[in-house]
């Protein structure tokens, strides 16, 4: 499962450096599209490892045949 939001703590831990609004501003623009494109990685990812109907539909012709 993908995360939710940015651990935004953590990332004002390692970048304590730079001005709070810059990384906020950073974030609020990075987080949407981050989360998005890790949503449509997850969907590709399930659907190649989704089982193929095709490969039961040959068994289940051969048992019709067999009647």
């Amino acid at each position: 499962m993908t995360p939710r939001r940015i651990d935004r703590n953590g990332v004002r831990a390692r970048l304590d450096h730079v001005p709070a609004w810059i990384l906020e501003a950073l974030l609020d623009a990075f987080e949407p599209a981050a989360l998005k494109a890790a949503g449509i990685a997850e969907k590709k990812r399930a659907k190649r490892d989704k089982p193929d109907p095709r490969a039961h539909r040959a068994h289940d012709d051969e048992d019709v045949a067999d009647d």
